[in-house]
Formats: C-alpha cells, structure tokens, sequence
C-alpha cells in the first residue's frame, strides 16, 4: 500500500510539473512594437509629469531621479526616449521616414553627453563655489553624469586640458549629426562670418537720414508766436 501511495503522489507531482501556464506567441515585430509603445507612454508621461504642478510619488521620484542623473539634461530625456519609441513603431515605413544612419546616432549622444560636461562646469563655479556633488545632488547643471565627465576631464588633464577637449568634442559631435567635415563646418563659419561683416560695413556706409518737414496743425487756444502751425522734422 505505501509503494502504490509513493508512485501516486510521484505521478502526481509529476503532473503538476508538465502543467505551465500558456505563452502568447510573439512575432519579433510585435516585440518590438510593444516596446515602442512603452517607450512613447514613458515619454509622454514624463514630459507630461514636468509640465505638471501636482506630481504623485511615483513622478517625483522618477524626476528626482532623471535630475539627479542628468541634472539640467533631464528635460531632454523624454525626447530620446519618445523618438526611440517612435522609430520603432515606424520602422516598417523606413523609405518615408528621414534617413538616419549610426554615425549621427553617435553624434547626438556625444553631442548630450558634451553638453552635460559643459554645463556642469559654470553651474558649479557660479551656483556651488566649485562643490560638483553639492550642485549634482541639487539637479543643477549636468547631474552626476556631468559631474563625473567634468571631473575626470579636469583631474586628468586640467582646466585648460578640459576646455581643449571639450571643444574637440563638439566639433566632433556636430560633423558626426550633420555629416559634415571639419573643413565644411570651417567654411560654413567663416562663410556666416564673412555675411555678418558685410552687412554691418553695408549699414555703416548708408547715407545720412532723410529729414522731411511736416506741418501740423496746433491746438486751439495755444498761441504761437509765428503763425497757427508749427513745423516738425521727421526722420526717414
């Protein structure tokens, strides 16, 4: 009786052990249409918790988070996340959407992670007397993210070092988004610059204002020593 009791309860765990709950089969595509509508509800509702006075628990502790992270950056954060969601939701229309290739891809990251660096180092200097952590922890200038680019630029390679860098960072971020050349974005500069002056020499060397003189009539009871009009000078 125990052995026909044990092979029982055996068979019956067994069977317990085969009985799983029922998958949904997934295409790939669906998978990824389902992260692109998650990503696009994140997006929207943390935009929407920014614009928003009256913020529950789980909005203020996600913006703290994102402030603390990516300080002054943060607002930015929803775009990336909305525009990642919304190319995986279109992805199928490929030929109608504008071309994007990884090079820009990288630049437009370099290009944030640039612009957390740069704006965590006044932030600090003019908010903070030079505490990064303090204006971090704060959410001010480019969170902890600026604040560890910024330090290790500065530890390793001094302030000047740092600026240096800096500057060869955005040149890089810009010619890597627009596809451009260093030599183009030279060019383009100087091209801007050349229009600008020609312009200011062109307003520096326009004839004198045009002077016209206009009879109006004064009110009455006023005496006017000359005659009952007055004579003003307009500039044109």
């Amino acid at each position: 009786m125990t052995r026909k009791r044990s092979t029982a309860q055996k068979s019956n765990r067994g069977s317990r052990r085969k009985i799983s709950l029922p998958r949904i089969p997934l295409t790939p595509d669906q998978q990824l249409d389902i992260v692109g509508y998650v990503l696009l509800s994140v997006a929207g509702l943390t935009l929407l918790s920014f614009l928003s006075a009256n913020q529950g628990e789980i909005p203020s502790w996600w913006l703290g988070t994102l402030r603390r992270g990516f300080g002054w950056g943060a607002y930015l954060v929803p775009l990336f996340v909305g525009a990642a969601g919304l190319w995986l939701v279109l992805r199928e229309f490929g030929d109608r959407l504008p071309e994007l290739t990884p090079y820009q891809v990288t630049g437009v990251l370099l290009g944030y992670l640039g612009m957390l660096a740069t704006l965590h180092v006044p932030a600090t200097l003019g908010l903070f007397g030079g505490d990064s952590q303090l204006a971090a922890d704060e959410g001010i200038g480019g969170g902890h993210l600026g604040a560890f680019l910024s330090g290790q630029l500065d530890d390793g390679l001094g302030s000047i070092g740092m600026i240096v860098v800096l500057v060869t960072w955005w040149l890089i971020a810009v010619a890597l988004t627009f596809r451009v050349t260093l030599r183009e974005a030279a060019d383009g500069w100087q091209l801007l610059l050349g229009k600008m002056r020609s312009r200011r020499a062109a307003i520096a060397s326009s004839p004198p204002e045009h002077r016209r003189t206009v009879k109006v009539p004064r009110p009455k009871g006023k005496p006017s020593p000359d005659s009952d009009l007055d004579r003003l000078v307009i500039r044109t």
